[in-house]
């Protein structure tokens, strides 16, 4: 108000412009529990695009449906989010395979880059250079492909799986499973060969103090050598993942600004943190359901809505006043997060300009 005020001071035209909503369709619905919330939404989502692909038959030069999935909570239902929507839009799909290049839907909030399937397991491998690893973590990397031979040995190592379990052991090393895997899985051996030949020739030293950049490179020859990450062509998001790991390893030789040596659980701590620190996500074509937060969605146009997750404990939001700030005059300024009234007409404005942001919505509980 006082910029228009200034403005028209300075006598400059201004016109306001009254945002003129649509009458919308609205189903409110109940669940019994978020799982059963998030599986009807998803079913939802994939029945419109089963309908509009039967209606394209007949007029193939009808546009695409934009559906819009919103979550006021999204960032801490996004890993169930995306397990869900999966199995609905890709049933079969294993858990370590990666999404296809152009996905039916896509979320708006980026995770940890840590989280990645790609990232989680080369840091699983340079963890297990250092000593012994449980049998859990055996698993998830003998399954990955993201290390050499993966995918080509991918059953054999199945099988591998299976024997180091009736073993009966609690933890694994890299050579245990060079011992293990000679019969049936020479792709494996070869790699875990190629990195203690890489170890050898290092003498030793993959204890001793170096500087975050010697660090740096020694991680990144320490991956190649384990044929990190795969044999197989990357795709875009796959590239921008692994392009995203080199800035890491790029921020984390910045380091020895600060710090002239360090040792390897030190280094390899201080990755981990960085990695779980940046927050990424990988830029690709535009999907048919998007998956929102709500300051995401606000507007957005859609053909389809639905808002879920409703509750009482997110929407609205609990005010959180800064600490650092006097609460009266967060309060006298109406700032984010000052107060309970604040932030409940915080939430019917954004509400309501949801609502009207198409012909149909449901909203759930």
């Amino acid at each position: 108000d006082k910029l228009f005020r200034q403005l028209e001071k300075m006598s400059v035209p201004i016109i306001r412009w009254q945002e003129e909503y649509r009458p919308s369709q609205v189903t409110r619905t109940p669940f019994p529990d978020t799982e059963a919330e998030i599986m009807a939404a998803a079913c939802w989502a994939r029945h419109l695009i089963e309908q509009e692909r039967e209606n394209n038959e007949t007029m193939p030069l009808q546009a695409k449906k934009n559906i819009g999935i919103v979550v006021p909570d999204l960032q801490n239902q996004r890993s169930r989010i995306i397990r869900i929507f999966s199995d609905i839009f890709y049933p079969g799909r294993p858990q370590q395979a990666p999404f296809p290049e152009q996905s039916i839907f896509n979320l708006s909030l980026g995770a940890p880059l840590s989280e990645f399937p790609m990232i989680r397991d080369g840091l699983q491998l340079l963890e297990w250079i250092l000593g012994q690893k449980d049998w859990q973590t055996c698993s998830t990397v003998l399954a990955s492909p993201y290390w050499g031979g993966g995918e080509k040995e991918w059953n054999q190592r199945g099988l591998l799986d299976a024997r180091l379990r009736r073993h009966g052991r609690q933890t694994h090393s890299l050579s245990d499973l060079i011992h293990a895997g000679k019969s049936i899985c020479p792709l494996l051996v070869q790699h875990l060969s190629n990195l203690q030949a890489f170890l050898s020739e290092q003498e030793g030293k993959t204890r001793h103090f170096k500087t975050p950049e010697q660090w740096a490179r020694w991680f990144d020859m320490a991956l190649k050598r384990l044929g990190w990450p795969g044999e197989r062509t990357l795709d875009s998001r796959e590239f921008q993942t692994l392009e995203s790991w080199r800035a890491v390893l790029a921020t984390f030789s910045g380091l020895g600004v600060i710090l002239e040596s360090i040792g390897w659980n030190e280094a390899l701590k201080q990755v981990g943190r960085l990695a779980s620190e940046t927050i990424f996500q990988p830029l690709q074509a535009e999907a048919q359901v998007q998956i929102l937060g709500v300051l995401e969605a606000e507007g957005e146009r859609f053909d389809d809505l639905w808002i879920l997750g409703l509750s009482d404990q997110v929407w609205p939001t609990i005010p959180e006043p800064n600490p650092f700030i006097p609460v009266s005059y967060q309060r006298k300024h109406d700032l984010p997060r000052s107060s309970s009234q604040r932030e409940l007409h915080y939430a019917q404005r954004l509400t309501t300009r949801l609502l009207n942001s198409t012909n149909r919505v449901i909203v759930s509980y």
